[in-house]
């Protein structure tokens, strides 16, 4: 997914639809570039629970966020969440944060 830069909340965002699994994993790639992935030091890591951000990489730990792992995600198939990469003033990356879409949002 191309991210948006929200100036508002000094982040990029995309939207995420669950599929017919109940989840959906994903890393941050800088530039569209898997030599500049940011990714989270656990597997099936999410906003609930505490991890260190790693890269820009080639990933070779390989973790990634999930959406619908934790209790709090809605496992529901055709759930929308929009996914925000939160960055520092001068672009450092800080975490990543999502929250479930309303329909008509």
């Amino acid at each position: 997914h191309e991210m948006e830069w929200n100036a508002a909340k000094s982040c990029f965002e995309f939207v995420v639809e669950v599929g017919s699994g109940g989840c959906e994993s994903f890393k941050i790639l800088a530039d569209a570039d898997w030599d500049k992935a940011i990714y989270p030091d656990a597997q099936d890591a999410s906003p609930h629970e505490q991890h260190k951000l790693m890269g820009p990489d080639d990933c070779p730990q390989g973790g990634e966020w999930t959406i619908g792992r934790h209790h709090r995600d809605v496992r529901k198939e055709g759930s929308r969440y929009k996914v925000s990469f939160l960055v520092s003033s001068g672009r450092d990356p800080l975490g990543v944060k999502w929250q479930l879409l309303v329909p008509g949002d």
